[in-house]
């Protein structure tokens, strides 16, 4: 797909031949949208700037980066202010290795929103794989500061579970594990069995086996810091 202006990369479209029929849709819908925005000449960059980032989006759920990546460098190109696009380059950097980059499009994305808390959990993870332990530690109590806020002015049983996840950063496994059972307890509570049992998942999987860091992102989504599945 050509770029509609100078500055702006053509994005390659991947090859979806090998995936399921609706995921294969999705994606030639949303491409088909895209197209239609970038066709028509009189679109605000903005509005561009977000169609890109959607379709972004949607490639990088189905891990097909390179081209994620591409519609996300337009999208930052074009918005300048969206954070999203900035904070999700970071998220590809990192999985695909490439921690040095990742820690640039975070500090990017920090300068855009400094109070976004798994954004200090992913500059706390990048900075372990770059060996900077010192700056790992600032940065996951940075996230346990935020997390303990958030909690203390919603409640929330979501909130509660990523402090647990930013003590266990820090290595207070001890206190992490408390904090989950009491947000285990709280979901009982209130009757939502699912998260309960996923949240008991989670803690006899930390209590058989010490985690290392990072171990609670299989818990999270990655973007926006909440429980998968709720």
């Amino acid at each position: 797909m050509p770029p509609p202006a100078q500055g702006l990369v053509a994005i390659q479209l991947p090859d979806t031949r090998n995936m399921e029929p609706e995921v294969r849709e999705h994606i030639k819908l949303a491409e088909r949208a895209l197209a239609l925005v970038v066709k028509e000449l009189t679109t605000p960059a903005d509005k561009l700037g977000e169609a890109y980032g959607l379709m972004g989006e949607i490639y990088q759920a189905y891990s097909l980066n390179s081209s994620a990546k591409d519609c996300h460098l337009n999208a930052s190109q074009l918005a300048v202010k969206d954070f999203r696009c900035v904070y999700l380059l970071g998220k590809l950097h990192e999985r695909e290795g490439e921690a040095q980059r990742a820690i640039s499009y975070y500090n990017l994305a920090r300068n855009l929103r400094p109070d976004y808390l798994p954004l200090f959990v992913s500059l706390g993870n990048t900075s372990l794989q770059l060996n900077c332990p010192d700056e790992a530690e600032s940065f996951f109590r940075r996230a346990l500061e935020l997390a303990e806020a958030v909690y203390g002015a919603t409640g929330s049983i979501n909130h509660g579970a990523l402090v647990a996840m930013a003590l266990a950063e820090l290595g207070r496994c001890d206190k992490a594990a408390v904090w989950l059972k009491r947000m285990i307890t709280k979901a009982t509570e209130e009757g939502n069995r699912e998260l309960a049992e996923k949240l008991k998942a989670e803690l006899n999987r930390y209590e058989r086996v010490p985690m290392s860091p990072g171990g609670w992102h299989n818990l999270f989504r990655p973007d926006t810091g909440t429980i998968i599945g709720t």
